[in-house]
């Protein structure tokens, strides 16, 4: 099977990674001339954890991650006026990225056999 992927972004390079990585021959077209610079935080744990785990890309994710315990809510002053333990919502392995560092990681690590236009 020959799969084209419309878009190289968290999704689109996960889905050539996966689909590749089974043998298919993917081709990913994207109109953006550059990867975004700019971007939030995203933390994998549960599920997203395991996914990437399972792709082979978790050495290289911790790489980029940022590990976070807690969560600070401040004023415009700096002052800190509450917080929460990043394990009142998350249990287990827990590490934050980027957008950018993941989407760097994801187009880093395709499969050899992916065509990214």
């Amino acid at each position: 099977m020959h799969a084209i992927i419309c878009g190289a972004g968290i999704t689109g390079l996960a889905l050539a990674n996966r689909l590749s990585t089974l043998g298919h021959d993917v081709t990913v077209l994207e109109r953006s001339p550059a990867p975004r610079a700019q971007g939030y935080m995203i933390d994998f744990f549960g599920p997203g954890y395991d996914a990437i785990r399972a792709m082979g890309l978790l050495p290289a994710l911790e790489e980029v991650a940022y590990h976070v315990d807690e969560a600070v809510f401040v004023d415009e002053q700096g002052r800190r006026r509450g917080a929460i333990g990043i394990s009142e919502f998350a249990s287990g392995d827990l590490a934050s990225v980027m957008r950018p560092d993941l989407e760097r990681v994801l187009r880093e690590h395709l499969p050899a056999g992916a065509d990214l236009r």
